[in-house]
């Protein structure tokens, strides 16, 4: 919405959910994934 993306590419959401949520994560993804 912010950056003109109208989706994530697999797993950002859930990831940034998490994070929001206050857990720590640590994430490896391939070049390109955000």
């Amino acid at each position: 919405k912010y950056f003109g993306f109208s989706h994530f590419r697999p797993y950002q959401k859930e990831i940034i959910e998490e994070i929001l949520k206050g857990r720590d994560a640590l994430v490896v993804m391939a070049t390109g994934s955000g």
